[in-house]
């Protein structure tokens, strides 16, 4: 579904990963860009697209 987003089920590591995965949906969701921290990162958008499957 388009625009829809599931952040669940992280595993035991979803409270490490938890506030990057949050801020990078809510920049998706708003249509912003990646802060440069998570640029930084190497973190980009297609790393969490669902073409990747």
């Amino acid at each position: 579904v388009d625009g829809f987003y599931w952040l669940a089920g992280q595993g035991g590591y979803g409270i490490q990963t938890a506030p990057a995965l949050s801020e990078f949906a809510a920049t998706q969701i708003m249509g912003l860009p990646l802060p440069e921290h998570l640029l930084a990162q190497e973190i980009n958008v297609s790393d969490m697209a669902v073409g990747r499957l």
